[in-house]
């Protein structure tokens, strides 16, 4: 696969007409083969004043969204301006793609791992991990995650994991205390197989006894430690809620993990990656990941929604997955409206946007882990654009994942 990075160049305002409205500047985007990121002052100037950075994805399974992360990193990275990148990832599996990224697991290893992550799993998120890794040598790089574990096996298999470095007894006590078939079961055998009581009063035990033997493990597995733990409580509660109150308890605990390990790297700015619904600053009183984080970090939070006309993704539909296709005459307007400057990439300040394209509500193109329906209003979601997100990436044709 051919590597491609992402040439951000700040460009003098085009007489582009959309009605009566001027185009204000933009920066131009644009993939181009083998060519390092150029620097642009502007751009660095802009990033430089924010401390969280999350650019979206409007699918999963899209080779471009991919190369957007990729190609951000690594010219905030050249710039001296982040060495975190955080994914939509639970934590324990983060953890294993930091091992990778340090040599301490195979990239055989890490299949394994990613094939549970079926959006990410793909020869471009490879080569991306690839990519970190050859920066690694020279740059101490951190690959965390801030997503639940909704499944309990990912978590379990990176706590036994670390166990595993120091006296048998430690593991074996811990697995006792699990009951490892709950916790390793599918999600629907052990909703049905096992009262939600045992599973909480197996969490407060295991909890308990690695609390007490805390001083046994080295700083950095304790703070994994402490990591799978408190992923076993968010797993539990949320599976303890209602299905109308799992996405607000799940985006809130991740903008708590992001905020926490912003902590934890006070002198980085964060690069965040996750689906567009996620970091967005509204949701029309759902309130997400991006609405917290906006409420705490005000404007060093830049959310970086990314819009396209048309194209492939990779998707589970009906039980396995599938390539399906979006066409360009059902991108909805605000595409429609990105359409009409006749490039194949860009991106754009929100309130750069002309007064008529912020002053109502559009539809845009938008496809999550899962697609139920082949029905083309299941694949879009609503936005006002000058609220919703702090700047747009437009590609105009996406291509998915091969399977």
């Amino acid at each position: 696969m051919q590597k491609l990075f992402l040439i951000l160049t700040m460009v003098l305002c085009q007489n582009y007409v959309f009605g009566q409205d001027i185009t204000p500047q933009y920066f131009d985007v644009s993939f181009n083969k083998n060519i390092i990121i150029q620097n642009d002052t502007a751009l660095t100037n802009l990033f430089s004043t924010k401390k969280i950075i999350a650019i979206g994805e409007a699918t999963h399974g899209s080779k471009e969204f991919v190369y957007l992360r990729q190609s951000l990193f690594k010219y905030l990275n050249a710039n001296n301006q982040t060495d975190v990148i955080l994914l939509e990832f639970p934590q324990s599996v983060a953890f294993w793609l930091n091992d990778y990224i340090n040599n301490k697991i195979s990239l055989e290893q890490i299949d394994i791992i990613c094939k549970k992550a079926k959006p990410y799993y793909s020869k471009e998120f490879f080569n991306f991990l690839n990519e970190i890794k050859e920066i690694n040598r020279q740059k101490n790089i951190y690959i965390g995650g801030f997503d639940i574990d909704q499944y309990y096996y990912l978590t379990t298999n990176r706590l036994l994991h670390i166990l595993s470095k120091y006296d048998k007894q430690y593991e074996q006590k811990v697995s006792n205390s699990l009951q490892l078939n709950v916790f390793t079961d599918t999600l629907l055998k052990y909703i049905s197989n096992y009262d939600n009581k045992e599973i909480k009063n197996l969490i407060s035990s295991v909890t308990n006894y690695l609390n007490s033997v805390k001083n046994v493990f080295t700083k950095n597995d304790y703070f994994e430690i402490e990591q799978c733990l408190n992923q076993y409580s968010n797993t539990y509660n949320y599976w303890e809620l209602n299905n109308l109150k799992r996405p607000y308890y799940r985006d809130k605990v991740m903008a708590e993990t992001i905020a926490n390990l912003s902590n934890s790297f006070d002198k980085s700015k964060l690069l965040i990656w996750a689906h567009n619904n996620h970091i967005r600053n509204n949701d029309n009183g759902n309130k997400r990941l991006g609405e917290w984080l906006k409420e705490k970090y005000a404007e060093n939070y830049l959310s970086i929604g990314t819009v396209f006309s048309e194209g492939s993704y990779r998707v589970w539909f009906n039980g396995k997955l599938s390539i399906k296709y979006l066409e360009r005459k059902n991108c909805g307007s605000f595409a429609t409206y990105f359409d009409n400057f006749k490039r194949s990439y860009f991106l754009i300040h929100s309130k750069d946007l002309p007064e008529k394209i912020k002053a109502i509500k559009h539809q845009i193109h938008d496809v999550g882990i899962l697609q139920v329906y082949e029905k083309d209003n299941a694949n879009k979601y609503t936005l006002k654009p000058a609220r919703d997100f702090d700047m747009y990436i437009y590609i105009d044709k996406i291509t998915s994942y091969d399977l």
